[in-house]
């Protein structure tokens, strides 16, 4: 049986709950609408469910324009587009220009999750580059740990032999595939009118243990994963990806592998 796109994903704002589509543009940056929002704490670094998992509670829908619907337990804010000044945040060792968004926004926010937290957007004129040891002068990326997109399998999942959904991950882009770990082998893949590069193995971190349902967190997958796919001091699933060439994909698009490369994972 073909590869196939099976699921899509965005993640509006950085950190909160998955909001699943049936067919998106992908930009050079990624999947449109992916991570341009993000919290930041005190000192302007980005937070995410490592540090608060109650983002799992949380859901960001693009509305008209670029404002932000922000849904939690049922309570509803509309956030309007910022406009004001640009301001220096980080992420990881990044330091990025975004706009902060408006006051009542951040007091919303910051009252439903316990601590106080700033918003910001990041507008489609700032660039963050990819770590040009992965990726070329120009890729970049928004709020993402570090890659525009991330490429998850079926048959990887599978082969854990754990009973966890697939949005423990926080892929961007899920693919039907037979086998385990095939995706180790692709180099650049077409799906639509879509080409991806696969350009490194994703190392997991404690996310991946937490219910996107409950917030709760336990020990898997990370305790498998270091057992089967542990390279150096990390554990691998999944393979980050740049856009080599931009487009639409939708659910159910043919997988077509146009290169491959040495099938043995690196960190």
């Amino acid at each position: 049986m073909e590869s196939r796109v099976v699921s899509l994903h965005i993640y509006p704002l950085k950190g909160a709950r998955a909001v699943d589509l049936d067919t998106v543009r992908v930009q050079s940056r990624g999947l449109e609408g992916d991570r341009a929002w993000m919290l930041v704490d005190a000192d302007g670094t980005f937070v995410s469910q490592r540090s608060v998992p109650d983002l799992t509670g949380l859901t960001a829908h693009h509305k008209t324009g670029d404002s932000l619907e922000l849904v939690w337990r049922g309570e509803h804010h509309t956030v309007p587009q910022p406009t004001g000044p640009l301001e220096p945040v980080r992420v990881w060792n990044d330091i990025v220009e975004a706009i902060p968004a408006d006051e009542e926004a951040n007091s919303w926010l910051s009252e439903r999750l316990g601590r106080t937290f700033r918003l910001f957007w990041m507008p489609p004129t700032t660039h963050r580059q990819v770590d040009p040891v992965y990726a070329s002068e120009g890729h970049g990326t928004r709020f993402t740990d570090g890659y525009p997109v991330l490429v998850t399998t079926t048959g990887s999942l599978q082969s854990l032999g754990l009973d966890i959904p697939m949005n423990r991950f926080r892929p961007s882009i899920v693919i039907h595939t037979l086998d385990a770990w095939m995706e180790d082998a692709w180099d650049r893949i077409a799906i639509g009118d879509v080409e991806l590069r696969l350009v490194k193995p994703c190392g997991r971190c404690v996310v991946t243990t937490i219910d996107q349902d409950t917030g709760v967190a336990g020990k898997e997958p990370l305790t498998t994963l270091a057992r089967l796919r542990k390279q150096g001091s990390k554990v691998l699933f999944g393979e980050n990806a740049v856009v080599e060439k931009a487009g639409t994909i939708a659910v159910g698009d043919r997988v077509t592998v146009l290169s491959t490369k040495d099938a043995s994972p690196s960190a």
